[in-house]
């Protein structure tokens, strides 16, 4: 049963690496076929390190003969296996394709307080710059179109930065609350809740020089 086993791995690997227009094999070139089942197992597969033969051993053999393979393949062999097999299953998206934004409002992996605390504190900083630079744009526009002056704005800016931080931070609070109350229901309360207060802050703030600028041309 082992050789039936061993000569159908042979017959896979062949099978996917079998050239359209085989040359002749020279004498000296020819290979040979590995016969001995001590010689054909997991790693016999995995030298071409090829997902598609990592693939046939799972999907093509049976049930009985795949437990055969395992059986007769040395830890290195299976770990060589899997290893083939997690390294092309993980997606291959290049990172830069996933987009700030899209990694801006993904939800946390895990539902623990210390994650959720974590998720929403690692998504300060952004916070804080994208409601910068708006305050900016007004501080700016309040300065050109001469509705205050730039220097008496500092103060009352760093007081407004210092407020919307406080805010922020009854987000990841109220999140926990609605996880103890609503539990898997509340599992996209923290995104919704984080991207409904990143749009609030920014109109709040850049929404002054928006109405400097159309009360001149009006």
């Amino acid at each position: 049963m082992q050789d039936s086993v061993d000569n159908k791995l042979v017959k896979l690997v062949a099978a996917d690496y079998e050239d359209p227009a085989p040359a002749p094999p020279t004498p000296e070139a020819a290979p040979s076929a590995p016969t001995d089942s001590k010689e054909v197992g997991v790693s016999t597969v995995m030298n071409f390190s090829d997902r598609a033969l990592a693939e046939a051993v799972i999907k093509k053999l049976s049930t009985d003969e795949f437990l055969q393979v395992m059986e007769g393949s040395s830890a290195d062999e299976l770990n060589c296996l899997l290893k083939t097999l997690d390294a092309k299953s993980a997606p291959t998206e290049p990172s830069s394709q996933k987009g700030f934004l899209k990694a801006l409002f993904e939800g946390p992996t895990k539902s623990t307080t210390f994650d959720i605390i974590g998720w929403w504190e690692a998504r300060r900083l952004p916070y804080n710059i994208l409601v910068g630079i708006a305050g900016i744009v007004t501080l700016l526009v309040w300065d050109i179109f001469r509705v205050a002056n730039l220097s008496s704005l500092i103060w009352p800016a760093i007081a407004y930065g210092i407020i919307a931080n406080v805010c922020y931070t009854s987000g990841w609070m109220a999140e926990l609350l609605a996880r103890r109350l609503f539990k898997e229901k509340a599992e996209h309360f923290g995104p919704i809740l984080f991207a409904i207060g990143l749009l609030f802050s920014m109109l709040i703030t850049f929404g002054p020089s928006c109405l400097v600028v159309l009360s001149v041309h009006l």
